[in-house]
């Protein structure tokens, strides 16, 4: 007898407040009130063209294909391009109206930008074309569309935005100029931060990523299996970023927090870390290995095989392996950074630690010592604490 067994239930209920809404918001909707109720529009006729720099790579590439697979499971039409697929400290060259042809080709509904600051120049110019005759959504994955040239103008989290240049004002002010052209922040932290800066159109929306559903199933069961009997191996920890070295990611907290760390527990840990940049210098105190720069696959089975992450960014505006790192059942460790702010819960799904090495010292020589004692710090462990994150910031 529930109501969602059939559309006769349901359908007057989802008409009606489909009414509402559009007279709420000044919507025009089809008055078309056929058997067929063409009124209700199909996902499949809906298309969506996905642009930036390097296509899947580093961090906003990836939360990019997320975006692509996330619109997917609605079955909508999507078109994804990038100026180049090679992951490069050297800006790309774009070709203008090569762009304009795939736009015209396509012929989306709706454009949706990712990063762009990979390519060499004419980013105003871009942003143009995308949002010619069609809504584009750039999606704020940093604060580089605050000034036009630096991602992270500053690394202290509360205040991001303190060293901006002097430009930055016109700069908002050409954004502003262009119609069509909203921002999409991936953070309740980044839209408080762009709210600052005087932006005429901001969405707001919860920023949602796709999920493999299959993979879910072999995560809690490896989840289950990981909380039972003595723990005989090395508790090992995960670090992930595509450049360590970068002072952003702050790594220089972590050695400090090894070098306070007792020689007990240095013994029983061993690091993995993923990225461009090695730290060899952790070889100094403990068992470690670096894999380089890995694929989703690759990240995925590695992080399966570990029991903690360690997130020491100084600022992030989102933070997708700390996500990732709960998702996966393990307990993460996290600086309160801004965006991974929103989904650490500190002592229930995670651990939140101050940016200092003594901080990282102590909580890291806690969760050790307690994974080899096999008692449980966190209120919600594994499942519960991966629904958690789940429920909030995957669709």
């Amino acid at each position: 007898e529930q109501k969602t067994s059939s559309v006769e239930n349901y359908l007057p209920e989802l008409l009606a407040h489909s009414k509402a809404l559009s007279e709420k918001y000044s919507i025009r909707l089809n008055e078309n009130k056929s058997e067929g109720n063409s009124a209700i529009t199909s996902w499949g006729q809906f298309r969506v063209f996905l642009f930036n720099d390097v296509g899947f790579y580093g961090g906003a590439g990836i939360a990019h294909e997320r975006i692509a697979k996330s619109l997917k499971l609605y079955g909508v039409e999507i078109q994804c391009v990038s100026v180049s697929d090679i992951w490069s400290d050297e800006k790309h060259f774009i070709d203008l109206n090569a762009l304009r042809e795939k736009l015209e080709q396509f012929n989306p509904d709706l454009v949706i930008c990712g990063n762009i600051h990979g390519i060499k120049d004419n980013h105003l110019e871009i942003l143009s074309i995308l949002s010619n005759s069609r809504p584009c959504w750039f999606v704020v994955h940093d604060y580089w569309i605050t000034n036009g040239s630096d991602p992270y103008p500053s690394l202290d989290a509360k205040k991001p935005l303190s060293n901006i240049n002097q430009d930055s004002s016109e700069w908002i002010s050409a954004v502003n100029e262009i119609a069509n052209l909203s921002l999409l922040p991936n953070s309740k932290y980044c839209k408080e931060t762009l709210s600052l800066c005087e932006f005429e159109r901001i969405i707001s929306s919860d920023f949602h990523l796709s999920l493999d559903t299959t993979l879910t199933e072999m995560k809690c069961l490896t989840m289950e299996l990981l909380t039972k009997g003595p723990l005989n191996k090395k508790v090992r920890i995960a670090l992930g970023s595509v450049g360590l070295l970068e002072e952003r990611k702050g790594a220089y907290v972590l050695l400090e927090a090894l070098e306070l760390m007792p020689e007990n527990i240095l013994k029983n840990i061993r690091f993995d870390s993923y990225g461009y940049n090695p730290l060899e210098k952790i070889n100094e105190f403990c068992e470690y290995k670096h894999h380089g720069f890995l694929g989703q696959e690759e990240v995925r089975e590695l992080l399966k095989t570990s029991d903690i992450y360690v997130n020491t960014s100084k600022v992030e505006t989102f933070g997708q392996t700390s996500l990732e790192s709960i998702d996966f059942g393990m307990i993460c460790l996290s600086n309160e950074n801004g965006g991974s702010s929103e989904m650490i819960i500190d002592g229930n799904n995670s651990f939140a630690f101050a940016m200092t090495g003594k901080s990282l010292s102590l909580s890291l020589t806690k969760i050790v010592d307690s994974l080899l004692k096999e008692s449980i710090l966190l209120d919600c462990q594994n499942k519960l604490a991966r629904s958690l994150s789940v429920s909030i910031f995957f669709s």
